[in-house]
């Protein structure tokens, strides 16, 4: 949508810098040369010509601009949140199998051959 306004806006935009450089060149010598007041008409005529010009040629470069360039689309990649440690309920049963040590203090499973919680750090005992 906000391209499409701009578009038209730029568009708008060339119809008064070529109303202005008209007005400037053909109509504005006219009314003064038919009111006779003819004085400063070519530096008045040829302001709304320059002025004009520039209009049209800052909506074209406008125009242009707008129809050349490129959508870019930032893709947003969420945050890897590391989960807390898992609580004694949400383990998996203890087992009597001497391949796992369980920590006295945050109780986690941890390997039969670890010499450290992998969870807290605080070292195991095994029994």
């Amino acid at each position: 949508m906000a391209k499409f306004i701009i578009i038209f806006g730029a568009i708008i935009l060339m119809f008064v810098g070529i109303g202005m450089g008209l007005f400037g060149a053909f109509i504005y010598p006219i009314s003064a040369i038919v009111s006779g007041n003819a004085q400063n008409v070519f530096s008045i005529m040829m302001l709304f010509i320059i002025s004009g010009f520039l209009v049209f040629i800052i909506s074209i470069a406008t125009l242009i601009h707008e129809l050349t360039k490129k959508e870019v689309t930032v893709k947003h990649e969420r945050p890897k949140i590391e989960k807390p440690p898992l609580k004694r309920t949400e383990q998996e049963p203890i087992t009597k199998d001497r391949s796992v040590i369980i920590c006295s203090k945050c109780n986690s499973h941890n390997e039969h051959d670890a010499k450290f919680c992998k969870n807290c750090g605080k070292t195991l005992v095994k029994q």
